[in-house]
This record gives C-alpha cells, structure tokens and sequence, in this order.
C-alpha cells in the first residue's frame, strides 16, 4: 500500500470509530461535540447557499447573502446530497443544536470558509503535521479542482492542521502555522502529507 493510501486509511479508519462512538464521547467530554457542530452547520448550509437556497432564519441571513437565493427547495446533485447526509449524520451523533436565532457562528476562518467552492466535512478528529517536509510548496484551492481558485499555500516547514475528511485524492488543510504565527489560508490540496512526511505528528 502506497504510504498516503496507508496515511488515508488509518485516519479512515479512526473517523470510523469516533463517529460510532460519538453518542458515548458526548457523555464524557460534551464540548468536545460542541466544538464541531457550527463547523458541520456551516458547511451544511454553504452547499445549501451555494445552490440558491433562500434562508429565512438570523444566522441564515447574517452568514449568507440572499439577494441571488431564488428556492426554499433547491435539487442537489447526487454527490452533494450523500454529503448533506452525511453531514446530518454527524450533527445527529453529536448532539448538535446550533442557535440560529444568533447572528454569529464560531467558525474558524469564516471569511475564507464562505470563498470556498467545496466545503469540507468537520469529523472531529484533530491532527498536525508539525514541520512538513515536501521540498517545495504546496497550493491550497476553494475546490478540489486545480482549475479552481487559489486561496494559498503551504511550504516546508510549516505546520498544518487537520480536522475535517479527506475526499477522493484530496484533503484540507484546516489551517497553516509558520514559527507559531498562524496564518488565514485553509484549501484543498494534493499532496503527499502523511506523518512520514511531517517532522512531527500528533493526533
């Protein structure tokens, strides 16, 4: 097995465990599940938005822009629609009851989480790769699609973060540190990150 199909199926097969054992977790340690659900809200609604959905709720309102919303009953392509279920999914074992009548959301890099064109599924699983080591830079896209926006990068030595499930040959890299000056770039990216590839790895 080639070491980033290796890499993607231990952390596979972690993102399998914990969500079967979230209902559990969430008795031990709640704000663990706290943390992640207006990740999952987010990205849930973003597919929503990105497909011309009209939200009539305040945090709907104040996150995105309805001006260009034309549905209350927008048609997903297939694949969009597995993720929204996923998602659901997720939101359900960890108890998620996210507050809309706010008008804010706790969102890591919420201005540039809203300029994505693919938006990743939070699985609760951190890790880091502590000094990576690839010799060269990495660009990170909206989409998992090189044609698409280039949001940023990440190089060698930097740290990147992890905490949201690969798809397909991509993951996201959740966030991007320099000599612990963390900077505002996440994106999709192809590369071979695995913890043979990272000074350090935890998680």
């Amino acid at each position: 097995m080639k070491p980033k199909a290796k890499y993607r199926h231990w952390r596979g097969r972690w993102i399998a465990i914990l969500v079967c054992l979230s209902t559990i977790l969430l008795t031990a340690a709640p704000a663990k599940a706290v943390d992640v659900c207006p990740d999952l809200w987010f990205s849930r609604n973003a597919i929503f938005n990105d497909a011309g959905f009209c939200f009539n709720s305040t945090l709907g309102k104040a996150l995105f822009d309805n001006s260009d919303c034309h549905t209350r009953s927008p048609v997903l392509p297939q694949s969009l629609q597995a993720k929204i279920t996923r998602i659901k999914q997720y939101e359900k074992n960890f108890g998620c009851r996210v507050n809309t009548k706010r008008s804010t959301l706790a969102v890591d890099k919420l201005a540039i989480r809203l300029q994505l064109w693919d938006h990743p599924v939070a699985d609760g699983f951190q890790s880091t790769c502590i000094g990576v080591i690839l010799n060269g830079q990495v660009t990170l896209y909206a989409a998992k699609d090189p044609a698409s926006q280039v949001i940023g990068f990440f190089e060698d030595g930097d740290t990147i973060d992890f905490s949201h499930e690969p798809e397909g040959d991509w993951d996201f890299a959740s966030g991007v540190s320099r000599d612990g000056e963390q900077f505002e770039v996440l994106g999709w990216y192809r590369a071979p990150v695995t913890p043979e590839t990272c000074r350090d790895y935890a998680g």
